[in-house]
């Protein structure tokens, strides 16, 4: 079977040699090489009550309250032949506004999502990203994370034990950037900038300017953003 980047990839060619030529994922050549979806596990953000749950069925239908006016759903599968291999995809829903009885319940919203298995498979498996980070760091888990660095005395410590948690946490580029501003040594926090950082969040040199006030420092972690 081929992989998932090399099928991306033999769509991509074909794009390039006629960009005329429109390729419907869901076609029956495209098909032919992506196996059935196997079960789903689902779950989501700001949906009530919030969904993990494992699905088979040919359609996935939702629809109910959100906590927010987006939520999230995200729907992951494991490779049936290695179960450490995973592909997945992410689905934001805009949420419309309620009345307003249903504020005073936190559930002022109400979205809903339909989608057919085969789709949502394709999309994830010819996905040059395999993963998506989910589900993201709430507010309250960031303060959680802000506190216990905080506590730690020394900034080696610091730097460590952020690091640490970046790998197992969805951080957005705001809470990152918070993240750094818990190191006051600004060669430290680059050390820390080094690790943490990713393409996945197009930093900018706006950004650079929020984090380090030093300019050259400030100056080496563009460099290390141009060169990774």
């Amino acid at each position: 079977m081929l992989c998932a980047q090399t099928i991306a990839q033999t769509i991509a060619q074909s794009r390039a040699l006629n960009p005329d030529t429109l390729i419907v994922t869901s076609s029956a050549s495209v098909d032919s090489l992506i196996p059935s979806p196997p079960m789903a596990w689902v779950r989501s953000v700001r949906t009530v009550p919030e969904i993990d749950s494992l699905w088979t069925d040919s359609i996935w239908s939702w629809r109910g309250p959100c906590t927010a006016p987006t939520a999230l759903i995200h729907f992951e599968w494991q490779n049936p032949t290695d179960s450490s291999q995973h592909i997945s995809v992410l689905k934001k829903i805009h949420c419309v506004s309620e009345d307003e009885e249903l504020e005073l319940n936190g559930n002022a919203f109400r979205g809903e999502l339909s989608a057919d298995a085969s789709e949502l498979y394709t999309e994830a498996f010819l996905s040059l990203e395999h993963s998506v980070c989910f589900p993201p760091t709430s507010a309250d888990r960031m303060r959680a994370i802000e506190d216990l660095i905080n506590e730690t005395i020394f900034e080696s410590e610091k730097v460590r034990l952020a690091a640490q948690i970046s790998v197992s946490e969805c951080f957005n580029k705001q809470q990152i950037k918070q993240l750094l501003k818990q190191i006051p040594s600004e060669d430290r926090r680059l050390e820390l900038f080094k690790k943490i950082t990713d393409a996945d969040h197009a930093w900018e040199p706006s950004d650079v300017e929020e984090i380090f006030q030093l300019k050259f420092i400030g100056q080496k972690a563009i460099q290390h953003l141009d060169n990774p």
